[in-house]
Parts: C-alpha cells; sequence; structure tokens
C-alpha cells in the first residue's frame, strides 16, 4: 500500500509533486493526523498520528513514527508512539513497539519487543 522509491532527492520530490513519469502508486502521502473510518493496514512508513475505528494492521516491514489508536490492531512491522486499543491488540514475533502501550486484551507472540508502560485491561 505504502512504498519508498529510491533514487535522488530531485526524483524523489518530481514523484511527491507529481511532475515526473512516475506512477502515483509509488509515492503516497498521508497528512498528519490521518483519521479513518474504516480498517488501515500499513506496509511502509507512516508519521504522525494514525486513528482508526476499526482494525489496524501493521505489517512485517512497515515502521510508524506516530500515536496509534484503533479499534482493534495486529502488529508485526515497528511502532514508534504510544498505542492505545480498544479490544485486542496482537503483538507478533517480528513486531518492536517502543511508547505506552493501552488495551482491553493482549496476545504477544515469542520475540515481539516491547519497550514502555503497558496497561492491560479497563477502558482504553
Amino acid at each position: 500500500m505504502f512504498s519508498r522509491t529510491k533514487g535522488t532527492e530531485a526524483a524523489k520530490e518530481s514523484e511527491i509533486s507529481g511532475s515526473g513519469a512516475m506512477s502515483p502508486k509509488q509515492v503516497t502521502v498521508i497528512a498528519r493526523g490521518v483519521k479513518l473510518e474504516g480498517n488501515f493496514v500499513s506496509e511502509g512508513d507512516v508519521e504522525g498520528h494514525v486513528k482508526t475505528s476499526g482494525n489496524l494492521m501493521v505489517g512485517p516491514v512497515a515502521v510508524i513514527a506516530a500515536d496509534v489508536t484503533a479499534a482493534s490492531a495486529t502488529v508485526a512491522g515497528m511502532i514508534n508512539g504510544a498505542v492505545s486499543v480498544q479490544k485486542q491488540l496482537h503483538i507478533k514475533a517480528t513486531a518492536k513497539i517502543t511508547g505506552d502501550i493501552q488495551c482491553e486484551t493482549i496476545a504477544v507472540d515469542a520475540g515481539a519487543q516491547l519497550s514502555g508502560k503497558l496497561s492491560v485491561g479497563g477502558k482504553s
């Protein structure tokens, strides 16, 4: 869904501005503080604040530098920021979360890396 292309800074600027011949599918820019009403799947880099009323899925190569709020979430990649999940949070073995976590229920696979305060149960 989100990808980072390789190349010079000038090429990257032309991709983002649309002045180059690059396909729109190669670069997607999302403004800071994105709020989504449905599910959100990240397979790339995201910065700012991510909020969704649905399920958040963070792929194994994704890097999210943001505070995250979701109804439920499955994390296989990296999150640098606070994580607040209303229901189930599943942290896969490949995941690395640096930030406070608050959720109703949690499942953590062996090998997952967590650094921060963990609050499970109660309202998030």
